[in-house]
């Protein structure tokens, strides 16, 4: 499936007689819709510096209401963590 909506039918024929027409159709027709979100927080990096760049990619550039991305950091003391998304 693809995110959003996706559309299946279901159909039934049942032939009750000879001719070509003597045949009825029944149809169900559903939506399934993917909310599957994408999380993308980059490579995994190496460093021996101070500084880095986290590569996050933003949530809405897979698909529109996917959600809002952040950093949080479990950096005892002091951290300060920048955020564009």
């Amino acid at each position: 499936m693809v995110p959003g909506h996706n559309h299946f039918t279901w159909t039934v024929r049942n032939q009750w007689g000879a001719g070509a027409g003597d045949f009825c159709i029944l149809e169900k027709t559903m939506t399934i819709t993917d909310n599957k979100v994408i999380a993308d927080a980059g490579p995994n990096d190496t460093l021996c510096a101070n500084t880095t760049h986290l590569a996050a990619q933003d949530p809405s550039t897979y698909q529109t209401k996917q959600g809002i991305g952040h950093w949080t950091t479990n950096i005892t003391g002091t951290g300060v963590i920048q955020t564009s998304l």
